[in-house]
């Protein structure tokens, strides 16, 4: 229980994990977080070095709140949401590859970025929910690299990578605000200056 140094976060990822109603996408997921690479540093590392949740167990914190912001989409389909939930918990899992204990990043990273290394080191995993569910993991492939541009052909990939961007990027300037309030800038409410039309 005291493997994260923020409380409850280590539970809440594992009970994130636990509402996967896909038995293989289940069996991934604890998979990967019982990795020995995965163990060892995911849960005590920050999420960056100066940006944000950059504190021991940032990049957990910071996992958990996208999870969890991707989890309340109630629009989203059941397999949809699931996918959201588990490319959410996975989105950075590349950097436990990807910086040295000092938050520098080693060579991999620096040629492929954090997100390909993370796809490249879990193609173990992926390729075995592929046998089970291809679409799901096609998916997680895409949401996982991060890849949103059109293609050549004029096909898109997955609309899941918008959602997991704006997820992302919603954890990053909450956790700014908390951190640095006064260089965060966040539009004000209307205000009336003159009183409501008559009709």
């Amino acid at each position: 229980m005291d493997i994260c140094p923020i409380d409850g976060v280590y539970m809440g990822i594992l009970e994130l994990i636990e509402t996967f109603n896909v038995p293989a996408l289940y069996h991934m997921m604890a998979s990967i977080f019982c990795e020995r690479d995965v163990v060892d540093r995911f849960w005590i590392m920050p999420a960056s070095a100066r940006h944000h949740h950059a504190f021991a167990g940032g990049l957990a914190a910071h996992t958990l709140e996208v999870a969890r912001d991707l989890a309340g989409q109630s629009c989203l389909e059941d397999h949809e949401r699931e996918l959201c939930v588990a490319a959410g918990l996975l989105h950075d899992i590349g950097k436990v590859w990807s910086y040295t204990p000092d938050m520098f990043l080693n060579t991999a990273a620096r040629a492929m970025g954090h997100e390909l290394v993370g796809l490249a080191r879990l193609e173990r995993e992926l390729s075995e929910l592929e046998s089970e569910w291809s679409d799901g993991a096609y998916a997680l492939r895409v949401l996982i690299s991060g890849c949103g541009r059109m293609r050549q052909d004029g096909s898109m990939p997955s609309a899941l990578v918008a959602r997991l961007r704006a997820a992302d990027q919603r954890s990053c300037e909450q956790e700014r605000s908390r951190q640095r309030p006064k260089q965060v800038w966040t539009p004000g409410q209307w205000k009336s200056t003159t009183p409501p039309p008559v009709l």
